[in-house]
């Protein structure tokens, strides 16, 4: 078996977490996550597994012969700190490798996947959307920095613009006063000399900007990376220096350091976490993509891929995180996102509900500083704990190649803007708090902390909440106590086990552990449950039990509060869900005769001790006889001669006396030459620009009449949404007529077939673009900037921003005027 294990789980690699199947326009699958139910030292530790755990393992090794540990436990670790890891689920994700599959053949492998009884979870990666996708900078031009010196003219003094560092009252026309932390850095500590911060983004900031500091950190592959302005501008709010010229950050002489921020479910926050120790404070400026198609109800954007989402949405990067904060006792800091989201809306089934999933970050909003109201685009609901200024924020910056410009901007928008503020004060705070001897706060009091003392907007809105805004010497008064002696720090943190799955029992009642052993500074210990049918028992002790009779299905929820010696109190919940036993039957309803087919019992229970429970299959053909049966999980089907056939299954297990039941018919077709599908396009063959164009191949049909998959391609590339059999598209706005070649491809799953259908896209009477315009040629080792056109190719290209990339990439170039969300813009052919 130890031959078995060392072949499926190897190496580290990329995985992360998005449910649902793969879409048209979604970034090629490159991994599936999979999350399994028990850890590989448990499984290793058996001398003998049970045969349905190796009747498992053993198909997982055919779904996915390769495994790879997205985080390997390091060598040197202690059981201790395995144990830590344990508690966040790290020990078992994996990730399998799928480059170079189809969209189809990674839906197939998902499926089976979730069917299998070792694994809990698998998903695929969500599109990695970076902050500076949805900012807005304007650069201010100066003279050489560099040579400046503090008390020079030669770099104007920038501070009397940072209105976020000032009082909470409104001034120089903005209705949103600022943070209070100027006041605050009359405290010991106050500017941030005690506390280190680490600025988590794509790229770094330019290194060699003179009012930024250079790094006491470099983590992840920062060899992969060079400089932009987003970083350059998160940095500066943080902790650009005090010397008398530029800004001046939160915590400018705090130790700065930089981890480069991997793709989703890399594992970078992990890793990073071997670098830090408890007050530490990492700001993450990223977000992601959505998954495709997310409801018109949850995000109504009319570009879909700019419903931007927190990176907690992906699960193994919350567990991630939950580790930093809980094992680590670092803060950190994520930017709720640019989407304009609800992140209470049902759609999310709870996963941004801090009673239910609470990793201990702090979600940033973003406020508009001008109206006081919150930013259109920020995400908002109960789990959005702070937020600040999202517009007009003076900082730091950089242009040209390498950013070797050191310029400012007055305009850094976004939860890109609001984000660094909210960490460079809890940065600040930190540091006060260590200097007076407090030591590192935990990161949930310190999120609390800031709420109680923190500001609402001048203007909220009930329906959309954003949190408050910090107020940092208010925070730094209520840790100090108003200059009375230091508040006392044990404070106390309830913490329970993850939530529990149950299938329900029909011989006898279980009870189930609800277990808050793990809470801190707890003297006494009160359980109640907040709502569902099920009952509770020894509710004054640290591990309770939640009590489920015989055929009782439902959710409960219980609440932990714990009391520390002075009083002070701290809650957790955990649910307790129970369904009714379930058994589905895996497999074809029509084959061949001859053909090799099993079917497959899937119950969702197990038999005592987990081995495999009883099951009893039976086929009757069409007058009631019966020709078939088995014990077995699967049954195998090539010895049925064709008809129509009555399936049925019955699983039980001693253990809770667990009984299901399913039916299914299937039909057994005689042998004849199978033949392709047959495939009918219909829909326009021309276009004019802006029309909205649907081509329909659901008249196409399968030799034995059963279901088509269906693909599309078009030549020359082109954005389109595939649905089934469905594929829309907007025509784009030509200089000239151009011809769209669309592919569908039909699949019964045995044979396919393809269908041409070409669509004539009209040019649009558009004056062309003198030949001057068509200059100068794009170079590849030059940055460009917002507003700079470039002739690529025979085409003409507006930089929307900053970008080395080449233009013309379909990934990064708009061709059809959807605004955001692209580097460059298409803007026609050049006229030579």
């Amino acid at each position: 078996m130890q031959n078995t294990f060392t072949k499926l789980f190897l190496c580290a690699t990329i995985g992360a977490l998005f449910s649902g199947p793969l879409h048209a326009k979604e970034v090629e699958p490159t991994s599936i996550t999979v999350l399994l139910r028990a850890t590989i030292t448990s499984l290793e530790s058996q001398q003998q597994l049970p045969k349905r755990t190796s009747a498992a393992l053993h198909q997982l090794e055919q779904i996915a012969p390769r495994l790879n540990a997205i985080f390997p436990v390091p060598m040197t670790f202690s059981a201790d700190e395995i144990a830590a890891m344990e508690r966040h689920n790290l020990t078992r994700y994996y990730a399998i490798d799928t480059s170079g599959k189809s969209n189809d053949a990674v839906n197939e492998m998902l499926a089976d996947l979730r069917n299998n009884p070792l694994v809990e979870s698998a998903q695929v990666a969500p599109e990695l959307a970076r902050q500076d996708e949805n900012f807005v900078v304007a650069g201010v031009p100066k003279t050489d920095a560099k040579q400046s010196t503090a008390g020079s003219n030669a770099t104007p003094d920038y501070t009397s613009r940072q209105l976020y560092m000032q009082d909470a009252t409104s001034k120089g026309g903005f209705k949103l006063g600022g943070l209070n932390a100027i006041a605050a850095r009359a405290y010991p500590g106050g500017d941030g000399e005690y506390v280190r911060i680490i600025s988590t983004e794509w790229n770094h900031w330019s290194y060699d900007h003179a009012d930024l500091p250079r790094p006491f950190l470099q983590h992840g592959e920062v060899a992969e990376r060079a400089p932009n302005s987003h970083a350059t501008m998160s940095a500066g709010i943080m902790f650009s220096k005090d010397n008398g010229f530029g800004t001046t950050g939160f915590v400018p002489k705090a130790q700065a350091g930089y981890s480069k921020f991997s793709q989703p479910g890399g594992g970078s926050l992990f890793n990073l976490g071997q670098h830090l120790q408890p007050g530490d404070v990492v700001q993450v400026g990223i977000h992601f993509g959505p998954p495709l198609p997310i409801p018109i109800e949850v995000c109504d954007k009319e570009n879909r891929y700019a419903c931007f989402l927190p990176i907690e949405s992906v699960q193994s990067v919350a567990d991630e995180i939950s580790y930093l904060t809980q094992e680590k006792g670092v803060h950190v800091i994520i930017a709720a996102g640019n989407g304009n989201i609800n992140l209470d809306h049902p759609y999310f089934k709870g996963r941004y509900d801090r009673n239910l999933n609470d990793t201990g970050a702090i979600y940033a909003g973003a406020a508009n500083p001008g109206s006081g109201q919150r930013a259109s685009f920020s995400e908002y609901g109960s789990r959005v704990d702070l937020f600040s200024w999202g517009g007009d924020v003076t900082t730091t910056s950089c242009s040209g190649k390498d950013c070797s410009n050191d310029i400012y901007s007055h305009t850094f928008s976004g939860t890109s803007s609001s984000n660094p503020i909210i960490a460079g004060a809890v940065a600040q705070v930190q540091s006060i708090a260590f200097a007076h001897g407090l030591g590192a706060i935990s990161p949930k009091k310190m999120r609390q902390v800031l709420v109680d003392t923190g500001h609402p907007l001048p203007s909220p809105d009930a329906q959309r909440p954003i949190g408050m805004q910090p107020d940092v010497q208010a925070a730094v008064e209520l840790l100090l106590n108003k200059g009375e002696p230091p508040v006392d720090i044990d404070v106390p943190e309830a913490v329970v086990k993850a939530d529990i799955h149950a299938v329900s029992t029909t011989s006898t009642s279980f009870a189930y552990q609800l277990d808050g052993s793990k809470s801190q500074n707890a003297t006494t210990y009160q359980w109640k449950m907040l709502s569902g049918p099920f009952s509770l028992r020894h509710a004054n002790k640290a591990i309770a039990e939640a009590v489920v009779n015989t055929h009782q299905t439902g959710e409960s929820i219980y609440q932990l509060t714990i009391t520390n010696k002075k009083g002070v109190q701290s809650s957790s919940t955990m649910k307790v869900s129970v369904v009714a036993t379930n058994v589905e039957i895996v497999g074809p309803t029509s084959i061949v005769q001859g053909q090799a087919a099993n079917l497959k019992a899937a119950p969702n229970f197990k038999g005592e001790a987990g081995t495999p429970p009883v099951y009893n299959w039976k086929i009757q053909d069409a007058t009631g006889a019966g020709v078939l049966q088995g014990a077995q999980q699967e049954l195998t089907l090539s010895t049925l001669a064709a008809g129509s056939y009555q399936v049925t299954i019955d699983v039980s297990s001693s253990h809770g006396g667990r009984k299901a039941h399913a039916e299914q018919k299937i039909t057994v077709k005689k042998s004849e030459e199978s033949r392709p599908p047959v495939v009918v396009v219909s829909g326009p063959t021309q276009a004019t620009s802006g029309t909205s164009v649907k081509l329909d191949a659901a008249g196409s049909s399968a030799a034995d009449g059963g279901k088509l998959a269906y693909s599309w391609k078009v030549s020359p590339p082109l954005a389109f949404i595939a649905d089934g059999a469905q594929l829309t598209f907007t025509a784009p706005t030509l200089a000239q007529e151009t011809q769209y070649h669309f592919t569908v491809t039909a699949n019964d799953g045995k044979l396919s077939a393809q269908k041409n259908h070409t669509v004539i896209v009209k040019a649009d009477d558009v004056a062309p673009i003198p030949v001057e315009e068509c200059k100068p040629l794009w170079k590849q080792s030059q940055s460009y900037q917002g507003g700079d056109m470039v002739q690529h190719n025979g085409r003409i290209y507006l930089a929307m921003w900053h970008s080395q990339r080449e233009p013309g990439d379909p990934a990064y170039t708009d061709t059809i005027n959807q605004g955001w969300g692209f580097e460059w813009a298409d803007r026609g052919a050049c006229n030579h």
